[in-house]
């Protein structure tokens, strides 16, 4: 559903800025909302019916075109996920998306998965 979404966001006018910023169809700044996942999402209008566009897929689409959705995901480089500059911005695997994590946090996300599979005590 997200490319079909982001092809039709590009189709009807919305674009990507280097700085981050997506306009829409006035050539105006969207505001943004944060999903529940910290990620940047904006709405566009579909007849009577909204649709949520994921702020960074759409603009890496409109720095990289095509080739985002040959990519597992898109990444940023600084780990901000609200932060859609285009030097931000990268395409890579699920594996270079885990590695952008600083190391504590892999650390403290590998133990605790652990810990739910540990069947024996400490």
């Amino acid at each position: 559903m997200s490319k079909e979404t982001i092809l039709r966001a590009y189709e009807k006018g919305y674009r990507a800025l280097e700085n981050g910023d997506i306009i829409g169809v006035q050539s105006k700044p969207l505001a943004m909302h944060q999903g529940a996942n910290g990620y940047s999402l904006f709405v566009i209008r579909e007849g009577r019916k909204t649709k949520t566009v994921p702020a960074h897929r759409f603009a890496a689409y409109c720095f990289y075109g095509e080739e985002v959705f040959e990519h597992d995901c898109v990444r940023h480089k600084n780990g901000v996920k609200t932060d859609n500059r285009k030097e931000n911005i990268l395409l890579g695997s699920l594996s270079d998306n885990y590695r952008d994590n600083p190391d504590e946090w892999r650390q403290s996300f590998a133990l605790s998965g652990a810990s739910t599979r540990r069947k024996l005590s400490e």
